[in-house]
């Protein structure tokens, strides 16, 4: 009896050191693979004619604010030979 008390402590110990290191590895790589849909949606959005998509970037962290959570932010760099009035700009 105590040899299955032993061997059922044992299992349940490497169970939660198991589950504990494969969080670890776990949630960055969803974080990855989220912070990769959103900028996938960014570089699907239409530019205007004549445009030319020079770089993106995407960034995963805490990029702002203090607290618990996850930014993710997606940028494009977009050249083109379009003329803006100063009511154009956002």
């Amino acid at each position: 009896m105590k040899t299955n008390g032993k061997m059922l402590l044992l299992i349940v110990c490497a169970a939660i050191v198991i589950g504990f290191f494969s969080l670890l590895g776990l949630l960055p790589n969803m974080n990855d693979m989220y912070a990769k849909r959103f900028s996938d949606q960014l570089l699907q959005c239409s530019a205007p004619e004549g445009s030319l998509l020079l770089e993106h970037y995407k960034l995963i962290g805490k990029l702002n604010g203090n607290g618990n959570g996850m930014d993710f932010a997606a940028v494009i760099l977009l050249q083109t030979n379009m003329e803006t009035t100063k009511g154009d700009l956002i």
